[in-house]
């Protein structure tokens, strides 16, 4: 049993149970096609999902085994196992957004079908979780607001959400780090936005002009931060806002780590000083995910941004490992990248990435080699209606295609 102490309404992939299959001997294909659960609470469900990870020992949800909606426990799916070891499974639940606090999750696994014969799991696991009271609404962030800082209306949320929340800032400079960090109930109906109160871009100016990057670490890069960082927060937008660093060493000005997945950046103006040196490589909106499985930060859209200077504009993509599943669903749509050092567009092994009807301008770059959009994607990539204008010092290209592979049923475009 994994599940949490506390879930609330709204939320989405809940885990309740791990299931470990091991597999002993050469058995062929062995073929997994039911698992029955018992599901007791009283908490509406509005579906259930078994999640599959292969020999991975870690929740994930991008491959799924089966799913249920009629809360009967059963979980009709095909999934082959080809050699021995240990395969894992989830059983995770959607909460309906009327689940009633008090309301409980319970389930426990039945039995699993494998090569047509129901096998009983050898320990008997209950999972048990309860609906708590989590926050809602507007937080207020000012001078005179109840929250004087940013961080202080994040922190406010630690404890869980259950139901839209909104930080709304009031007009003015905000000399500070952000780290938004994993928050229980982001979901799709649970979303967090930090905008500014008046709704235009610039009346809100969030900055920090001095990165620490501290002694020797030997996993610098995962810790690395930027003036705003995404620290495994799901389902959040920034909207209207203003950030900005004058120190050009810091990794990026907006930063994502630690499986921060369906950010939106949004109607954002996000720049530093323009820079060509290797050594000062700050990327406008940064990404960074761990060389392990299923640690990407899926789902980011930037849009209707102004994005300028900075050694990079925006990098797209998760682990460099080949033998990982690359970050997918990234979109850049409706920006201006303005007078970036280096790239404007970084896209490094995206699947499914959409760059579409954004403006590249650059006339002010020495890098002997400036690349409007440089791209390794994969998948139904769309590179559309992007203008861009070039007129550097050195050397330019405009479309860099490192690769870009599609297949019959998902077509990668450039148009």
């Amino acid at each position: 049993a994994i599940a949490p102490e506390k879930v609330f309404k709204g939320q989405t992939d809940v885990p309740l149970l791990h299931i470990v299959v091991s597999v002993k001997g050469d058995n062929g294909q062995l073929s997994i096609t039911q698992m029955q659960a018992q599901m007791q609470g009283d908490a509406p469900i509005h579906i259930y999902k078994v999640y599959a990870t292969g020999q991975e020992n870690a929740f994930a949800t991008t491959q799924t085994f089966a799913t249920n909606t009629h809360n009967n426990g059963t979980f009709d799916g095909t999934y082959t196992i080809e050699k021995e070891g240990e395969y894992h499974f989830w059983l995770a639940a959607d909460v309906e957004s009327a689940a009633q606090v008090g309301q409980t999750l319970i389930a426990s696994l039945t039995h699993i079908t494998a090569a047509n014969a129901q096998v009983a799991p050898q320990t008997a696991e209950m999972a048990a979780a309860i609906i708590a009271q989590g926050i809602s609404g507007m937080l207020n962030v000012g001078p005179n607001a109840t929250y004087k800082t940013i961080q202080a209306a994040v922190d406010a949320l630690k404890d869980g959400v259950d139901g839209p929340v909104t930080i709304s800032i009031e007009s003015g400079k905000y000399n500070q780090r952000v780290i938004i960090p994993h928050i229980p109930g982001l979901s799709p109906a649970n979303t967090l936005t930090i905008k500014a109160a008046s709704g235009k871009r610039g009346d809100v100016h969030i900055f920090h002009n001095k990165f620490d990057k501290g002694g020797y670490d030997p996993d610098q890069m995962a810790n690395d931060y930027g003036v705003v960082t995404f620290d495994g927060a799901d389902y959040t937008t920034l909207q209207a806002l203003e950030i900005s660093t004058e120190d050009l060493t810091y990794p990026g000005v907006i930063h994502l780590r630690n499986e921060s997945r369906h950010v939106t950046i949004d109607s954002c103006y996000v720049h530093a000083p323009k820079s060509s040196n290797i050594q000062q490589k700050v990327t406008l909106l940064n990404m960074y995910a761990k060389s392990k499985a299923n640690a990407n930060n899926d789902h980011l859209t930037l849009r209707r941004s102004l994005l300028e200077g900075g050694y990079t504009g925006v990098r797209l993509g998760g682990t460099g490992f080949v033998s990982l599943l690359a970050e997918m669903g990234g979109q850049v749509v409706g920006n201006v990248l303005r007078n970036q050092g280096a790239k404007a567009i970084y896209v490094a092994r995206e699947i499914g990435a959409q760059v579409e009807d954004n403006i590249i301008e650059n006339e002010t770059s020495t890098h002997n080699d400036f690349n409007g959009i440089d791209i390794d994607a994969s998948g139904s990539v769309q590179i559309m209606r992007n203008r861009i204008r070039l007129a550097t010092k050195e050397y330019c290209t405009a479309i860099y295609v490192r690769n870009m592979s599609g297949t019959l049923a998902s077509l990668a475009t450039i148009a």
